[in-house]
C-alpha cells in the first residue's frame, strides 16, 4: 500500500501506523529532508488532515 502524499510530511502517517494495534509489517520509507523535518505548516497539516479523513 502506498501512503505517499505529495508535498507532505510523513510523521503523522507514521505515527498513526505506530499506534495501530492491527498493523503488523514493515514500513519502507524514503525521505526528502526538507519535507520530513518541517516544524509545522502546510506539509505537516496536509498529512494530519489526511489521517483525520481516513479515520473520519
Amino acid at each position: 500500500m502506498q501512503l505517499a502524499l505529495a508535498g507532505s510530511c510523513g510523521y503523522p502517517v507514521l505515527e498513526d501506523l505506530s499506534n495501530d494495534e492491527h498493523f503488523h509489517g514493515t514500513v519502507i520509507a524514503s525521505i526528502v529532508p526538507v519535507m520530513m523535518f518541517v516544524p509545522a505548516g502546510p506539509p505537516l497539516a496536509r498529512s494530519t488532515d489526511a489521517v483525520h479523513r481516513y479515520h473520519g
